[in-house]
């Protein structure tokens, strides 16, 4: 496993960052249109185990990195394991390979959204919430997602849950080597990857920005004309998705 950055010329100052793997490419072209309309910088997408029909197409819009799957440790008997529900297994190799995609990004600086995720406006006024100390911009997730992986024993009761979905950061910084390491070395104790940066936050004092949540909306919120990206997140608006994209 290679926990190192990029350190190649970067391709560009700024740019953005998304991925997936196969059973998630059908949103692969309602990311690029939405970010399209409002957006021209460069885009590199992270190959986490796609069709080769879909990086073909990435391939012919952006920068495409590989990123294999790695093996986890055990989890069984973590302390959340028999609270979730059982197709989150299959998510988590994907989960926790979501910052070995930031240590390879190209760019100087780096906005990330998931795929999941429909940018709405441009995005350029973000970078520039990375220009701190430790390189590095997030949101704290909805306080009844982080009272329910709290009771879930997702969540530690001192940590505070951050939402990984969306986030800007600076190359090589603290906050993505110290992740990186963290979701390989505590993985068999660890939910996700976003459970494992909320701990490592709540034990590090890393100096980031918490940023508005006008940056990072959840599309089940109420309507916010100020939004620059809506996260579809959950399984719900998933097939509301789906289904809107079906239509057109």
């Amino acid at each position: 496993m290679d926990l190192k950055w990029n350190t190649e010329k970067a391709a560009a100052p700024q740019g953005v960052l998304t991925g997936c793997e196969e059973s998630q490419e059908w949103m692969l072209k309602w990311w690029f249109e939405n970010y399209s309309k409002h957006n021209t910088l460069p885009v590199t997408f992270a190959d986490f185990g796609m069709s080769a029909s879909a990086r073909s197409w990435c391939e012919k819009r952006g920068n495409v990195i590989s990123i294999p799957p790695q093996e986890l440790q055990n989890a069984k008997n973590a302390p959340w394991a028999d609270k979730v529900p059982g197709y989150i297994w299959n998510h988590r190799t994907i989960w926790f390979c979501k910052p070995l995609a930031f240590l390879k990004t190209p760019y100087e600086t780096t906005i990330w959204t998931d795929i999941d995720c429909e940018i709405i406006k441009n995005i350029t006024p973000m970078f520039s919430l990375a220009e701190v100390p430790d390189g590095f911009a997030i949101r704290y997730d909805k306080q009844e997602y982080e009272k329910y992986y709290k009771e879930h024993s997702i969540l530690k009761h001192e940590a505070r849950c951050y939402q990984a979905g969306v986030i800007v950061f600076k190359r090589y910084s603290k906050v993505i080597n110290n992740w990186a390491k963290y979701c390989f070395t505590q993985n068999n104790q660890e939910y996700s990857e976003q459970s494992a940066l909320s701990h490592l936050l709540s034990e590090k004092p890393l100096d980031i920005t918490h940023f508005s949540d006008n940056y990072h909306w959840f599309q089940s919120d109420t309507k916010n004309p100020s939004a620059y990206i809506i996260h579809h997140s959950g399984a719900f608006s998933k097939r509301r998705l789906l289904s809107s994209i079906n239509l057109k």
